[in-house]
C-alpha cells in the first residue's frame, strides 16, 4: 500500500494480517531449523562456526527466495500447457545468453519471452525471414518447410538435403534447426 506524505512523496508500506500464522508456522518449524544446526557439524567434521554459518546463511538465504516461484508461475503461464515450450524455450534463452554475455534473466525480459508454440514459431520465422532476408533466402525456407510439412513421415536429413542442394539446405537447415531438428535417427522433425 501506498501513502502520501505531506511533502508530496509516498511512503510506500506492506500491511501484514497474517502475523499470527508466522508465529504458529516459525513454532512448529524450530525444531526443524535446530536439527539443521546440530546435523550440519555432524555431517561435516571439523567445521568451524564461521563455515556452519555460512552454510546456515546460504540455506535460508535459498528457502526464503522466492524469485524462483514468480519465474516458474511465468513460464507456466507462458507454456500453455505445452511441455515442450520449455525445451524450446531453454534453447531461446541460452541463445539470448550467448548473444548478450553477462546479462541477467529478470522478470522483464522473462515477460518478453513469447507466448506458447505459436510464439515460439512467429518469433523465430520473424527472426529468419527478416526484412533484408533475400527473395531466394526466403523461398528456400518455404521449400524446406513445405518439404518437412507435406511428408506423411519424418525425412532422412540426406534426403531433403539432396533435395534443396548442400548449399540452400546447409543455410535454411542452420537458421530453422530450433523448429525443425534432426532427431537421432537421422530423421528431421517438428516441433509441436
Amino acid at each position: 500500500a501506498g501513502f502520501k506524505l505531506q511533502d508530496d512523496t509516498y511512503h510506500i508500506f506492506e500491511i501484514q494480517l497474517h502475523l499470527n500464522a508466522i508465529l504458529v508456522a516459525k513454532e512448529e518449524v524450530h525444531d526443524l531449523y535446530n536439527t539443521i544446526r546440530v546435523e550440519i557439524p555432524k555431517i561435516i567434521p571439523g567445521l568451524t562456526v564461521e563455515k556452519t554459518n555460512q552454510i546456515k546463511e546460504h540455506i535460508l538465504g535459498r528457502l526464503k527466495n522466492s524469485m524462483m516461484d514468480g519465474i516458474i508461475d511465468i513460464l507456466f503461464e507462458k507454456s500453455g500447457g505445452v511441455f515442450l515450450f520449455a525445451r524450446l524455450l531453454e534453447e531461446k534463452l541460452k541463445q539470448d545468453a550467448s548473444n548478450n554475455p553477462g546479462s541477467k534473466l529478470d522478470f522483464i525480459n522473462l515477460e518478453a519471452q513469447p507466448e506458447g508454440l505459436d510464439g515460439i514459431y512467429r518469433e523465430n520465422m520473424e527472426r529468419v525471414c527478416a526484412e533484408g532476408a533475400s527473395d531466394d533466402f526466403r523461398s528456400k525456407c518455404f521449400q524446406f518447410i513445405s518439404l518437412i510439412c507435406a511428408a506423411q513421415e519424418p525425412l532422412p536429413q540426406k534426403m531433403v538435403q539432396s533435395i534443396m542442394g548442400d548449399d540452400a539446405f546447409c543455410r535454411v537447415k542452420g537458421k530453422l534447426s530450433l523448429l525443425f531438428p534432426t532427431g537421432a535417427d537421422g530423421r528431421i522433425i517438428i516441433i509441436h
